[in-house]
């Protein structure tokens, strides 16, 4: 539920340099995501209190499944590069359900 190109936003909260707040406002997400942040604030919390990163994949448009395949292809390629810089590393996708299909990301990220 992070673009990509917020990672620098993704970084500084992680490491303690902004609030809750402004992290929020910077990666829009009541006005991009809207689901309830409490369930991804304990996945923030937990990453950062054991040192785990946390990366955006995402990218724009987000409207209907238009852009399904586009969006999958970006997101598949930042975790393929994830995993090549990490070799050995697991790697957890917090994901909609509609990128799930195998030949959306599972197929894509192969």
């Amino acid at each position: 539920m992070v673009y990509a190109r917020s990672q620098r936003v993704v970084d500084a909260y992680m490491r303690g340099q902004s609030t809750e707040e402004e992290f929020l406002k910077e990666i829009r997400y009541d006005l991009d995501w809207g689901y309830d942040w409490r369930s991804f604030r304990r996945l923030f919390d937990v990453a950062r209190a054991r040192g785990i990163p946390v990366f955006g994949i995402d990218c724009e448009p987000r409207s209907g499944f238009r852009f399904i395949q586009r969006r999958d292809a970006h997101a598949a390629a930042h975790i393929a590069g994830i995993a090549r810089r990490r070799p050995g590393a697991k790697i957890v996708v917090v994901i909609g359900e509609s990128h799930l299909a195998r030949r959306h990301l599972p197929g894509k990220v192969q």
